[in-house]
Parts: C-alpha cells; sequence; structure tokens
C-alpha cells in the first residue's frame, strides 16, 4: 500500500505539469479537469472489484461527533478564508488576522474536545506516538520541498527562461 502511495507522491508531480500543459496547450484548459472523468470512472470500477471483501464486514453504528465535525469544519473554513484575504488585505491584514484567530480558536477547542473522546471524529491520541509524530515532519518537509519546487518551476520557465504562458 505505501508503495503505491509513494509512487502516486513521485509519478504525480514529475508527470502532472507535463502532461497538464500539452493538455492546455492542445486542447485548451477545460481538458485539464475533464482528463479526471475516465479517471474518476476507472477508480470506481477498481473499487467495486477490488473492495468487494468489504460488504461482507460486520456493520457497527457510531454516534456522530457533531460538535467536533463543527469545530474542524469552522477552522479549515476560516483558515482557508484567512489565507484567501491576504490578497484583499495585505496592507491592513484585518481580514487575516480575524479569520486566523477564528482559526486558531476552533483549532484549540477541537483539540480540548476531541482529546478524550472514544467516539470522535479524529483520535488526536495518536499523536502521543513519537514514532508517527517524526514520520509526519519527515513527510511535511519532504512535500513541502518537492511540491515546493513543483510551485516555483513554472515561474522559472516562463520569467526567465521565457517559455510561452
Amino acid at each position: 500500500m505505501m508503495g503505491w502511495w509513494g509512487f502516486g507522491v513521485v509519478i504525480g508531480p514529475a508527470l502532472g505539469p507535463t502532461l497538464g500543459g500539452i493538455l492546455t496547450e492542445r486542447l485548451g484548459w477545460p481538458s485539464i479537469f475533464w482528463i479526471n472523468v475516465p479517471i474518476g470512472i476507472i477508480t470506481l470500477v477498481m473499487c467495486f472489484i477490488y473492495l468487494g471483501f468489504m460488504r461482507d464486514q460486520e456493520k457497527t453504528k457510531q454516534r456522530f461527533d457533531t460538535l467536533g465535525f463543527m469545530l474542524l469544519t469552522t477552522f479549515l473554513v476560516t483558515l482557508q478564508l484567512g489565507i484567501s484575504r491576504l490578497e484583499k488585505d495585505s496592507s491592513t491584514l484585518y481580514g487575516f488576522i480575524l479569520y486566523f484567530s477564528a482559526a486558531v480558536l476552533s483549532l484549540v477547542f477541537f483539540i480540548l474536545w476531541e482529546r478524550n473522546r472514544r467516539d470522535g471524529i479524529y483520535d488526536i491520541r495518536i499523536f502521543r506516538n513519537w514514532p508517527f509524530v517524526s514520520a509526519l515532519m519527515v513527510t511535511a518537509v519532504r512535500s513541502a520541498a518537492l511540491f515546493g519546487g513543483v510551485f516555483l518551476l513554472p515561474f522559472l520557465l516562463q520569467r526567465h527562461m521565457h517559455f510561452p504562458k
């Protein structure tokens, strides 16, 4: 499983920009969205074929953690809105500070709410496991390095190497 995931992580940034550029240049920008339709269909067919064993497993009913869901959703939405406000409020940062404060507060309340719950939306006690946390930190640094380069590559190619936009 980890090998296939790693394969996707490595091959995606290697082939994605190249294929996206070819599709955009030859078929127009909407093609980069339509290419996902056949991939999604293939994925659904493979799920029905290879995950059929899950139908035979015993079904358990769990309570839904509504408050945990609302706090996590508030955190994610306000963080995204705060980041998107940076462009509009770059001089005062008022909107960003407001949204970021709401995001931090909702994250703190989410952690406090979820830390001792057995039926929570996310078991945050897993972060007590040091090997897991250290693996997450290594993955985060590696991902930032990998995807940071992929993010900056188009700027290099267009501005300094004069590739067409």
